[in-house]
């Protein structure tokens, strides 16, 4: 089954925030002890760009994109925050909320949203994910363990 999708930056105020804020909950929400999916949207609506961060010296950070479908329903979706998890505060950004809906996976949807991406943060030397289940989809799309930290990966990007 083929699936025809857009990649789009969606803004802290697109409603498709909400529909990102349900595939992320679905994924990965009773791992998290999430009470709702009202706190993933928030989540993901911090992680939109809006017009104070686009004008912000945080070079474009954060954003999130989505992958629509034909029907401009969300298909797929993925972050990038300026991050710094406890103890990994010297490395930023991290590559956050990467999901595919489960009836599209292996459809090439994450990794068009993961090549947007690294478009899109080409300036950044270095990007960084923390993944435990996803380890060999980032490594085709680039990313290297990180010694020490078996869960933590990164990615050089060319120059």
């Amino acid at each position: 089954m083929a699936v025809r999708f857009r990649i789009e930056e969606l803004r802290p105020d697109d409603p498709l925030v909400a529909a990102v804020a349900v595939l992320r909950f679905d994924e990965w929400g009773a791992e998290e002890d999430s009470t709702s999916v009202l706190e993933w949207e928030a989540v993901t609506r911090s992680e939109c760009r809006s017009d104070e961060s686009a004008d912000s010296d945080d070079g474009g950070l954060p954003f999130t994109l989505a992958a629509k479908d034909a029907d401009g329903a969300v298909v797929g979706a993925v972050g990038l925050v300026r991050h710094d998890p406890e103890g990994l505060g010297d490395r930023s950004p991290w590559v956050v909320g990467t999901v595919v809906r489960p009836d599209a996976r292996s459809l090439g949807v994450g990794t068009a949203l993961m090549a947007e991406l690294h478009v899109r943060a080409r300036r950044f030397e270095t990007l960084w994910v923390s993944t435990q289940r996803a380890a060999g989809f980032y490594a085709r799309c680039g990313y290297e363990p990180v010694a020490g930290h078996p869960t933590m990966l990164r990615r050089r990007p060319a120059r």
